[in-house]
């Protein structure tokens, strides 16, 4: 789960280069994104996949491109089309996440898990990211963290809230608290299925990012 390479900001990789994003013409809509060091990096994120960095840029509502449309940009005074920069995944995923996640961020609506208070239980690993990239996905998602397990009984009135994405009709509809273990033997033996509160596995969370909602337990 760790990646190969650092990912950087069009503005970092802007500001490194000796440019300023003020100088340059934008060409229609256009969303800051995350760029890679080369194709080849690119390359490597297959559609709906789940390397943190494509993770990460879905819940951020940011397409992942690479570094040649930043230099074609710079060369042509003007933010190009990146639709030839796009890593694979990020135009042709089966889900429509990216899409989905950057026309959410381009409306200025709420985050993934806007609403949802989340506590990681126990410790996380191989096929899961570890517990500290998660919180950082969690945190790109707009999810409240929480340092201690919550008790279903006494929930704080300030926190109960009704997630933004979940859909009219899911059994999510009330849920404003989620504990995410790793299924098999790390698994808890106490589990809630509450209204306001349930107990659910770690590829649940992967699989409301990859889809960009927050999904039917299962």
């Amino acid at each position: 789960w760790r990646p190969c390479m650092r990912p950087v900001s069009v503005e970092s990789a802007m500001t490194s280069s000796g440019s300023h994003s003020t100088s340059m013409q934008r060409t229609g809509p256009w969303t800051p994104q995350i760029i890679m060091s080369s194709r080849s990096s690119c390359s490597r994120f297959q559609s709906c996949g789940s390397d943190p960095i494509y993770l990460q840029s879905v819940l951020m509502g940011k397409w992942i491109v690479d570094f040649h449309w930043l230099q074609a940009s710079l060369e042509s005074k003007e933010f190009l089309p990146e639709t030839d920069y796009v890593a694979k995944g990020s135009h042709d995923c089966r889900t429509n996440a990216p899409t989905k996640a950057k026309e959410n961020f381009s409306s200025r609506r709420p985050r993934l898990f806007d609403g949802c208070h989340i506590y990681l239980k126990g410790l996380f690993s191989e096929p899961y990211p570890s517990k500290a990239d998660l919180m950082s996905l969690l945190k790109s998602g707009g999810a409240n963290i929480l340092r201690r397990e919550p008790d279903p009984e006494s929930i704080p009135k300030a926190e109960q809230r009704i997630p933004y994405h979940v859909k009219k009709g899911s059994s999510l509809e009330k849920c404003s608290h989620y504990i995410i273990f790793q299924e098999g033997l790390k698994e808890p033996e106490l589990k809630y299925n509450m209204n306001h509160c349930k107990s659910l596995p770690a590829v649940w969370l992967l699989e409301c990012i990859k889809n960009f909602e927050l999904i039917e337990p299962f």
